[in-house]
């Protein structure tokens, strides 16, 4: 019998998906989201910025980006993600 693993905790928002990981973390964008190279390496790079200023590191988390943001001002995806690793 195969022993049963916990569930990740999941953090849901309309932007960002975000599981509790152990080991190598992750920021997944997928090109149906965001087309062009600038916008899927803009987004990273402000979810990185935003994590640092978190205090959080990069490797406890996978994010999965689900609409794009590139657009989206650094602060308020910084608010974003405070909220959703905070609560």
């Amino acid at each position: 019998m195969r022993g049963l693993r916990s569930a990740p905790k999941l953090k849901i928002s309309g932007d960002l998906l975000i599981k509790k990981t152990e080991g190598h973390g992750k920021i997944i964008i997928s090109k149906k989201v965001a087309p062009k190279a600038v916008d899927r390496n803009r987004i990273k790079r402000i979810i990185k910025e935003a994590l640092k200023t978190l205090h959080q590191k990069k490797e406890d988390f996978q994010i999965i980006v689900r609409k794009n943001i590139a657009g989206q001002k650094s602060y308020d995806l910084k608010d974003k993600m405070q909220k959703l690793l905070k609560g």
